[in-house]
C-alpha cells in the first residue's frame, strides 16, 4: 500500500514509484507527487536534490534526454 501522493520525498517512496513505472518516471510525474509544498520551483528543487543524492548511491541512473528540437 504506497499512497500516489506524499509529503516529503522518502527514498524509499521514490524508488516504488519508479518501480511501477517499470523502471522510468520522468522528473515531472515525481514532482507533482509532492504535496507537502505549495511552491513549485521548491518542489522541483527538493526533487533534484533527492534525485543527485540517490545517483551518488548509485540507486538509481539519471538521463538527460534533449529537447525535440
Amino acid at each position: 500500500q504506497l499512497p500516489k501522493r506524499a509529503t516529503k520525498f522518502w527514498r524509499t517512496t521514490i524508488l516504488t514509484w519508479i518501480y511501477l513505472q517499470r523502471g522510468v518516471a520522468t522528473f515531472v510525474e515525481l514532482a507533482d507527487r509532492l504535496d507537502g509544498v505549495e511552491s513549485v520551483s521548491m518542489r522541483k528543487r527538493m526533487l533534484r536534490r533527492v534525485l543527485r543524492s540517490m545517483e551518488k548511491s548509485r540507486l538509481i541512473t539519471i538521463v538527460n534526454f534533449p529537447d525535440e528540437e
